[in-house]
C-alpha cells in the first residue's frame, strides 16, 4: 500500500488518507495511520484542520501548539520559529517576547527594542512605532523626529511640538518643563506661573520674588526696583556712611540731609537745624548770632540782641546797651550815668546873732555882724546799679534758668511742635516745683519770657529792686518771705505760662496747666490718673481745659512738692 494511503485486509486497491493527513511510510493497513500533515492538526484517521493563527503545527498534531507568550504567527504555521514578537514587544524568534521598554519602540517581529529619536521618549512602555516617541519634557519637536531644547522664557511639557511662552513679566531658563518654571523677572513679583506685577515703591524685587521685599527703615525706592541698594535714605535721613541698602537714621540736629544722603551735611558755622532737616535753609542762626538761613552766621554786635533764627540783629532800646553775642532783650541794660545837678551860687543867708542880755552898765550898744552860710552842693543823681554777678541774671546774655526752661528758651526754634510743647511742660514742672519751695527756692521773678530765675539770690535781689527792668514780677503772692508775702507755701499763687507760641510754625499759640503736689499718668481717653497730697487742688492752675478731667485721684503724702504739667497737650 503506497504512502499516504492505507489498505485494510482484502483491499483490491489502496484507500487515500483523509484530507490533510498522511502516513509515515508505505504499507499502512488502517485509516488510523493517517496523521495530520504539518500546518494542520486533528485526530488520527480523520481530516485535519488548518493550524490557526498564533499557533504552530509541526505535523501529526492532534491539536495546534500555541506560540510563545507575546508572539504571533499566521494560520497554517508549521514551525515555532515562525512565532515572532508582536508589535510593542521584542524577542528572539520562537521565544517568549518582552514588553518594549519606555523611551523605545518595538514594531512587530522586533528582536531588540529601537531607541526613540534624540530628546524624545514615550509616555509608557510597549510603544510599537516611532511616532509613539514624543519630545521629552524640556524639548519640543514633531513626534518621531529629533527634538530640540526649549528656549529661555518658555516651557515645554513632555510631547510638546512647539515651546509655550511664559506669562507676562516672567522668565524661565532654557529647557524648562512646566509653567511653574516661569518666575517673576527682576523688578516684578508674583507666584510662579502667573502674570508678575511691577515691584511697589519703597521695596525691591530680585528675580523670582513671590512678594516685594520692604526697604530698610527710613529708606525709599522707586517702583520696579530690583536690589536692596535701590533703597536710599528718605529726605531728612542718612545712612551713617554705610551706603545704600542699609537702614537710615534721622538727620541729627545741626546738619541737613537731602534725599539719598549717605552722611549728614553739617550746617554752616554758628547755625543750627532741627533733627530731620532736609535742606540747608533749615540751618538758622543760633542765639547770639544772625544771618540768612543756610549761610554762616555772624556774631551779634553790641547794643543789640539776636534770638535764635535771627536774620538780622535787633537793636536794644534807646539808652541801653548789650555785650556782643547777646540773645534776648533782657540782655539790654541801662547805660550807667552820673548826672550832677547844676551848681548855683547860693544866696547869702543872714542869720542874726542871738540877743544877749545887756550888761548892767554899758557905755554903748554895738550891733553884731550878719552870719553868711553857703547852702550845701546837691548830691549826684544816679540810676540803680545792675544786679550782682551772683544773681546770674545775665550769663553771656542768658539768664540762669532751670535746665528744661533754658533748653526751651535757647533751642525751641530747632524743635518740632510736639517737642517744643513737651520741653515747655517739663520747664513748667520745674518752675512749679521751685514755687513750692524745692531746694528752698522761690518763683516770683522771671525773665522776659516768663521763666523763673533759678538762683534764690536773684529772687531776693529782685524783691529789693522790684522796679528793675530785669525783674518780671508775677506777684507778691507768688512766694513766701523774703521774696513775697504769701502766708505759707500752700498759699502761693504761681501759675504756668499762658502765652506760649510755636517757634518756626506760624507762632501758633498754646497754653499750659499744672497740678501742684501731684504726679499723673495720662490715659488714652484724655483723662489722667493722679496721685496727690491729700487736700491738693483738684483743678489745675493755668488753662483749666489743658489737663482735661482727672479720672482718679489717690492720696499720697510722698507727692508733696511734686508737680504735673501739660502744655498744648504734651505732658511733663
Amino acid at each position: 500500500c503506497p504512502k499516504d494511503t492505507y489498505c485494510p485486509a482484502a483491499s483490491v486497491a489502496p484507500s487515500y488518507c483523509p484530507a490533510n493527513t498522511a502516513t509515515d511510510a508505505e504499507g499502512s493497513a488502517e485509516v488510523g495511520a493517517c496523521k495530520a500533515v504539518p500546518g494542520y492538526s486533528g485526530p488520527y484517521g480523520r481530516a485535519a484542520a488548518v493550524c490557526p493563527v498564533d499557533t504552530y503545527c509541526p505535523g501529526a498534531d492532534l491539536s495546534p501548539n500555541p506560540c510563545p507568550a507575546n508572539t504571533f504567527a499566521p494560520s497554517g504555521n508549521r514551525d515555532v520559529m515562525n512565532c515572532h514578537a508582536r508589535a510593542g514587544y521584542f524577542g528572539a524568534y520562537g521565544s517568549p517576547a518582552d514588553p518594549c521598554p519606555r523611551d523605545f519602540y518595538c514594531p512587530s517581529e522586533a528582536t531588540v527594542p529601537l531607541p526613540c529619536p534624540s530628546n524624545e521618549g514615550t509616555a509608557s512602555g510597549q510603544a510599537d512605532r516611532n511616532v509613539a516617541c514624543a519630545a521629552a519634557a524640556g524639548y519640543y519637536g514633531p513626534a518621531g523626529s529629533d527634538a530640540v531644547i526649549c528656549p529661555a522664557n518658555t516651557y515645554c511639557p513632555a510631547a510638546s511640538t512647539a515651546p509655550r511662552l511664559c506669562p507676562l513679566n516672567t522668565e524661565s531658563p532654557q529647557g524648562s518643563v512646566d509653567i511653574t518654571d516661569c518666575t517673576a523677572q527682576a523688578g516684578y513679583y508674583g507666584n510662579p506661573g502667573t502674570v508678575a506685577l511691577p515691584c511697589t515703591s519703597d521695596s525691591y524685587c530680585p528675580a523670582a520674588s513671590f512678594i516685594p521685599s520692604p526697604c530698610p527703615v527710613n529708606t525709599a525706592s522707586p517702583p520696579g526696583s530690583v536690589d536692596v541698594t535701590d533703597c536710599k535714605a528718605r529726605v531728612g535721613h542718612h545712612h551713617a556712611g554705610a551706603g545704600y541698602g542699609t537702614p537710615a537714621f534721622p538727620c541729627p540736629a545741626g546738619s541737613y540731609c537731602p534725599a539719598e544722603s549717605v552722611t549728614p551735611t553739617p550746617c554752616p558755622a554758628n547755625t543750627l537745624s532741627p533733627s530731620g532737616s532736609a535742606d540747608a535753609t533749615a540751618c538758622v542762626a543760633i542765639g547770639g548770632y544772625y544771618g540768612a538761613p543756610g549761610t554762616a552766621a555772624d556774631l551779634c554786635p553790641s547794643a543789640s540782641f539776636c534770638p535764635p533764627a535771627s536774620a538780622a540783629p535787633m537793636p536794644c532800646p534807646s539808652g541801653t546797651t548789650s555785650d556782643p553775642g547777646s540773645v534776648y532783650p533782657v540782655s539790654c541794660r541801662l547805660v550807667p550815668q552820673v548826672v550832677s545837678a547844676p551848681v548855683v551860687a547860693p544866696a547869702p543867708v543872714v542869720v542874726s546873732a542871738p540877743a544877749t542880755a545887756a550888761p548892767t552898765a554899758a557905755p554903748s550898744s554895738i550891733p553884731s555882724p550878719p552870719l553868711v552860710v553857703s547852702a550845701p552842693a546837691p548830691a549826684p543823681l544816679s540810676v540803680s546799679p545792675p544786679p550782682p554777678a551772683s544773681a546770674q541774671l545775665l550769663d553771656g546774655g542768658k539768664s540762669l534758668l532751670n535746665i528744661n526752661c533754658a533748653t526751651w528758651r535757647d533751642s525751641r526754634s530747632t524743635f518740632a511742635p510736639d517737642k517744643q510743647k513737651s520741653t515747655l511742660a517739663k520747664c513748667m514742672m520745674q518752675d512749679c516745683q521751685q514755687s513750692l519751695g524745692y531746694s528752698s527756692k522761690a518763683c516770683r521773678f522771671r525773665d522776659a519770657l516768663g521763666l523763673c530765675y533759678t538762683y534764690q539770690v536773684a529772687q531776693v535781689w529782685c524783691s529789693q529792686n522790684a522796679g528793675s527792668s530785669y525783674c518780671n514780677d508775677g506777684g507778691a503772692n507768688w512766694a513766701i518771705a523774703p521774696v513775697g508775702t504769701a502766708a505759707n507755701i500752700d498759699a502761693t499763687q504761681w501759675t504756668p505760662k499762658l502765652d506760649a507760641t510755636l517757634a518756626g510754625f506760624g507762632d501758633t499759640p498754646y497754653k499750659c496747666a499744672c497740678l501742684k503736689d501731684c504726679t499723673c499718668t495720662p490715659k488714652s481717653n484724655g483723662k489722667h490718673d493722679c496721685r496727690c497730697v491729700a487736700g491738693a487742688a483738684a483743678q489745675p492752675v493755668g488753662d483749666p481745659a489743658e489737663l482735661g478731667q482727672v479720672a482718679s485721684k489717690t492720696a499720697d503724702s510722698n507727692k508733696k512738692g511734686s508737680c504735673f504739667c501739660s502744655c498744648g497737650g504734651q505732658t511733663s
